[in-house]
């Protein structure tokens, strides 16, 4: 049972929380007091169950978390056992397939913070684990994963180490675009390289198209889908479920580190590379299509999210590292060609 029981709905429950709270309050992920920390695991709870009402299963299947597995036991983490070793798995970030050889956006400081601690130990696997049967699994359902592109480093709260040889592309982002592109290559539990498209027991995995974030309207509502980290756990643990905030798309803005897309919502730590999606009816009927405008990266001054205001990069940001993985050697037959052909 949650915090606030299973018979309540999310709307009944965001009447509570009205009722508890000004509607003008705002919760900062700056502060770290204990009354705040609760307050932010209730609307976490909040948006799962929001999620139930408007974001579909298959759209959260293709949400996946970023992590990397060492091989030692450690309290507060996620366990795993492959190939007869025990595994601790550290959260390093959110991530969302947009094509089904498997290759999944996230950020490229999530990809900076899974490199650092790779280095800790020669072992260590970084992993993506998808949301399955309603659980986050990473014993059963977790891949090992190879980075195809990613932007140059520029995020100066994390360090950068001496980068190794490997098949990656660099691709040269002016706007600080924080992109990184991954491949799944191997099925962790099977010990197995992954099928053409990749498979999630029977059925193929769920991928995301692209939205223009121009076609967004004020205050037009967005959704901001990841695993924040669990703080009632342990920091590098995400929580059992992806979380589905919901808010008001702001503006597109730009200033000197790059170019935003500005929501209200609530972003976590954990959130980062998680998919901005939004919902888009099709002009000749059918049913509502989810597309992705945007992706969540960390913000260069943490006050910005004091007014309720986040931050995410717009999707076309994006377009160097996904065509340049798109075009990577080591990808397959099949799937998309390029950026243009993934938008909707």
């Amino acid at each position: 049972m949650g915090l606030l029981g299973t018979s309540f709905t999310a709307t009944r429950a965001s009447s509570l929380v009205e009722h508890l709270f000004d509607k003008s309050f705002t919760i900062s992920r700056c502060d770290e007091t204990p009354l705040i920390v609760k307050m932010q695991s209730i609307e976490l709870e909040l948006a799962a169950m929001r999620a139930k009402e408007a974001i579909p299963a298959s759209v959260m299947s293709a949400v996946v978390a970023v992590g990397v597995a060492v091989p030692a036991v450690k309290t507060g983490q996620a366990q795993a056992t492959w190939g007869g070793i025990t595994y601790s798995v550290q959260l390093a970030g959110s991530g969302w397939f947009f094509d089904p050889r498997g290759l999944v956006l996230s950020c490229e400081h999530v990809r900076q913070q899974g490199r650092n601690l790779l280095q800790l130990n020669a072992s260590s696997k970084l992993v993506v684990c998808p949301y399955v049967g309603s659980e986050l699994n990473w014993e059963a359902h977790a891949w090992e994963a190879q980075v195809l592109s990613h932007t140059e480093h520029w995020d100066t709260t994390i360090t950068a180490q001496s980068e190794p040889a490997t098949s990656a592309t660099v691709v040269v982002s002016p706007d600080n675009a924080d992109a990184a592109v991954l491949r799944v290559t191997r099925h962790m539990l099977a010990g197995l390289p992954v099928a053409n498209p990749v498979m999630v027991g029977a059925s193929p995995i769920a991928t995301l198209r692209l939205g223009d974030p121009s076609t967004l309207r004020d205050a037009e509502e967005v959704f901001i889908l990841g695993f924040p980290k669990d703080r009632d756990k342990d920091e590098s643990m995400p929580i059992a479920t992806p979380t589905s905030t919901r808010g008001s798309y702001g503006n597109e803005m730009s200033d000197s580190y790059g170019r935003w897309i500005k929501v209200s919502g609530l972003m976590m730590p954990g959130h980062s590379g998680g998919p901005l999606v939004g919902i888009r009816c099709p002009p000749h009927g059918g049913p509502p299509m989810h597309v992705v405008y945007g992706w969540s990266v960390r913000a260069p001054k943490r006050t910005w999210s004091a007014a309720g205001l986040c931050n995410c990069r717009p999707i076309g940001l994006a377009r160097g590292c996904i065509d340049a993985a798109l075009q990577h050697p080591a990808l397959p037959m099949g799937g998309f060609d390029s950026f243009d052909a993934l938008m909707r």
